[in-house]
C-alpha cells in the first residue's frame, strides 16, 4: 500500500491542499469542457463567448450542460480522489466508499429527504422573502438578479424538448453533483475538519455552510445550507458515503423531474409551494414531525450496526 504524500500533515495543511486541487481542476476541466465542448457541438469562440446571451438555442443548451458536466466531474469527483489519494494509504475507506448501508438504512434516508419537501418549501419562501435593510437595497438587488439568471438557466436546460432530455438532466443535475459533492465536501472536507477541530458537530455545520455557499444562490442558501446538515450527520452516523449520495440524488432528481414536467406544462406549480403559508402551512410542520421521527430511527439503528 502506498505512503500518502500528506498522511502525517496537520488537517489544515490537507484542507488547504484539498482546496487547491479543487480550484485547479474547476479551471483545468472548466477549459477542456469549453475546448472539447465547442468541438463536439461545433460551436465557434464567438458562439462559445456569447453562450450565456443565446440559452434559448437548443444546440447551446446541450453545449452548456456538457460543460457543467464535465467541470463538475472533474472538480469535484477527480479533486476528491486525488485529494483523498494523497491524504491517506486506503482512499477509498478514507472516503467512505468501502461500507455499504444496509436497506433499511437507505429506505429511512430515502424517506426523510421524501416527507420533509414539504419543510424545506417553507424554508425556501422564507429565505426569498427576506426584506433587507435600505442601506443594503444594491445587495438584495444583485441576490435576485443573479437568482432570476439561474432560474433563466435552468429553465432552458428542463424544458421538454431541451438537449438531451430528462435523463441527461438527470445525469448533469442529479447524478454527478451527488457524487461529486458529497465525495468532495462530506468525504472530504467534513472529516478534516473534523480532525482539526475535534467537533464533529462544528465539522458538520460548516461543511454545510461552504456547501450552501458555493452554489451562490443566496436566496436559497437556507433549504440547501439545512440539507447539507442533514446529509453531513447521515455521513456521521452511517459511516457510508453511498447514504449521503443516494439522499442527495433523490433530493435533486425529484427537482429535475418536477421541473421538467411542470415546464412541460403536465401540471402547475403546486408542488414547490406544498407547506408555504397559504398552501398547506400544516403540511410543513407534519412533515418536519415526521421526518426527524424518520432521522431518530435512523439514528438508533446505525448505533446498533455500528
Amino acid at each position: 500500500m502506498k505512503k500518502a504524500f500528506l498522511l502525517d500533515a496537520h488537517p489544515s495543511r490537507q484542507l488547504v491542499f484539498t482546496l487547491l486541487i479543487v480550484i485547479g481542476s474547476w479551471l483545468l476541466f472548466q477549459i477542456l469542457g469549453m475546448v472539447s465542448g465547442m468541438l463536439v457541438f461545433g460551436l465557434s469562440f464567438d458562439e462559445m463567448l456569447n453562450s450565456m446571451q443565446t440559452i434559448s438555442d437548443n444546440r447551446i443548451v446541450g453545449f452548456l450542460k456538457y460543460v457543467q458536466a464535465f467541470t463538475s466531474a472533474g472538480m469535484f469527483i477527480f479533486a476528491a480522489g486525488l485529494a483523498a489519494w494523497y491524504i491517506e494509504p486506503d482512499w477509498k475507506d478514507f472516503l467512505g466508499l468501502k461500507k455499504h448501508p444496509g436497506w433499511l438504512i437507505s429506505f429511512l434516508a430515502v424517506a426523510f429527504i421524501v416527507v420533509i419537501l414539504p419543510f424545506t418549501n417553507l424554508l425556501t419562501y422564507y429565505n426569498a422573502n427576506i426584506v433587507f435593510p435600505p442601506f443594503l437595497e444594491g445587495v438584495e438587488t444583485f441576490f435576485h438578479e443573479k437568482e432570476d439568471q439561474m432560474m433563466e438557466i435552468m429553465e432552458s436546460f428542463l424544458k421538454p424538448g431541451a438537449a438531451g432530455g430528462l435523463l441527461v438532466n438527470l445525469l448533469v443535475i442529479a447524478i454527478i453533483p451527488a457524487i461529486g459533492e458529497e465525495l468532495i465536501f462530506r468525504g472530504v472536507i467534513q472529516k478534516l475538519l473534523n480532525r482539526w477541530f475535534k467537533n464533529a458537530h462544528w465539522a458538520i455545520f460548516l461543511t454545510a455552510f461552504l456547501f450552501s455557499a458555493m452554489h451562490f444562490q443566496f436566496l436559497s442558501f437556507l433549504p440547501r445550507f439545512f440539507l447539507g446538515i442533514i446529509l453531513g450527520y447521515l455521513f456521521l452516523w452511517s459511516g457510508s458515503m453511498w447514504v449521503a449520495i443516494l439522499v442527495h440524488f433523490i433530493n435533486n432528481a425529484v427537482a429535475v423531474v418536477f421541473y421538467f414536467y411542470y415546464y412541460g406544462g403536465y401540471y402547475g406549480k403546486y408542488l414547490e409551494e406544498v407547506g408555504t403559508p397559504g398552501n398547506g402551512f400544516a403540511f410543513a410542520l407534519i412533515g418536519a414531525i415526521a421526518g426527524f421521527g424518520l432521522l431518530s430511527l435512523l439514528y438508533r439503528k446505525t448505533r446498533l450496526e455500528n
